[in-house]
């Protein structure tokens, strides 16, 4: 749960999150890049349980499905 901590950050650290990821991928062309990073948002998105302690949950759950809506919606549009 730790690991997937990030995603349920406030707005704002996780957009910086997704810049950072966006900068390590420089050399994957714009078009892969949406389309590799937006599978893998979606897989989380359908995910059962993204995380498995309820304390996890409680905290981070709410948050990281807005954060991966939002950066998924943000990938489809080409921003």
């Amino acid at each position: 749960d730790m690991d997937l901590s990030i995603l349920g950050a406030p707005r704002h650290v996780y957009d910086r999150y997704e810049a950072a990821i966006r900068a390590e991928y420089a050399f994957v062309p714009e078009d892969r890049f949406r389309a590799g990073r937006g599978a893998i948002l979606k897989d989380f998105l359908l995910r059962e349980k993204l995380y498995f302690t309820a304390p996890a949950a409680h905290m981070w759950a709410a948050s990281a499905h807005e954060n991966l809506s939002h950066a998924l919606s943000t990938l489809d549009r080409g921003i």
